[in-house]
């Protein structure tokens, strides 16, 4: 059985500690002279408190805060802890506070960047939603821009289609050929289509056939050319003109 002493740290039924605040007899609960108690002020408790203030009866025994007094027998009292056990139980405290500490120190450390880099982040994703703002303005502007442009050089783009077709089709037509003086061309077409029915014939009603066409323009070495294809060079057209 442990023989407790006043100032002794006990360590009490249900992992309550405390410090021994009187040790002797107390009225209403012993029963004679040696049935002795122990009075406790409680500190430490992973489960009730006391049920004083180190009174009992109306009678003081020893002074504490309500619920942290205590009196019991000491069979109740598992052990008394010693001043060493005290110091190594402080140290272990200050050791684990210490890595506690560190922890947090590090904890700070991580959650400072992490509140520099989520800042960093916000301020990227601003920068980026701004860029994103600009950039369909942007792209708004250049869908206008060339709206107008369509309009403006739709009726352009047909026109120069339009020339091209038709320059397409002179290359094609020996009566231009005539008219331009072009007799490379003249004589590729008519190696192609020297027939002297087609070049005789009256293939348009304006201009006639190939060697009265020649005539109206005047373009002698196409007279000749024709005459080497055997064109008909003696005719005339309703307006009197004759090869």
């Amino acid at each position: 059985m442990v023989c407790c002493q006043r100032g002794d740290v006990v360590l009490m039924t249900r992992f309550r500690v405390g410090i021994v605040r009187y040790r002797g007899v107390v009225r209403g609960k012993s029963t004679d002279t040696d049935d002795i108690y122990v009075g406790v002020e409680i500190f430490m408790t992973d489960s009730d408190a006391g049920n004083c203030n180190g009174s009992f009866l109306g009678q003081s025994y020893f002074k504490c805060d309500k619920n942290c007094g205590i009196f019991l027998r000491e069979p109740d009292i598992k052990k008394i802890i010693t001043a060493e056990e005290l110091l190594m139980k402080l140290v272990k405290v200050n050791e684990n506070l210490k890595e506690v500490q560190l922890q947090n120190s590090d904890y700070q450390v991580n959650a400072n960047l992490y509140i520099s880099k989520t800042s960093q982040w916000k301020e990227a994703m601003k920068a980026l939603e701004e860029a994103h703002a600009s950039l369909e303005e942007d792209l708004e502007a250049l869908k206008h821009e060339m709206a107008i442009r369509e309009v403006h050089y739709k009726p352009l783009l047909i026109e120069r289609e339009r020339k091209k077709k038709t320059l397409k089709q002179q290359m094609n037509d020996p009566y231009h050929m005539i008219n331009i003086n072009d007799a490379d061309n003249l004589r590729e077409y008519l190696q192609k289509n020297g027939d002297p029915h087609i070049l005789n014939a009256f293939n348009d009603v304006q201009k006639g056939n190939l060697p009265i066409w020649a005539v109206r323009n005047g373009n002698r070495s196409a007279l000749r050319l024709l005459h080497e294809f055997e064109a008909d060079l003696d005719q005339c057209d309703d307006a009197g003109w004759s090869p």
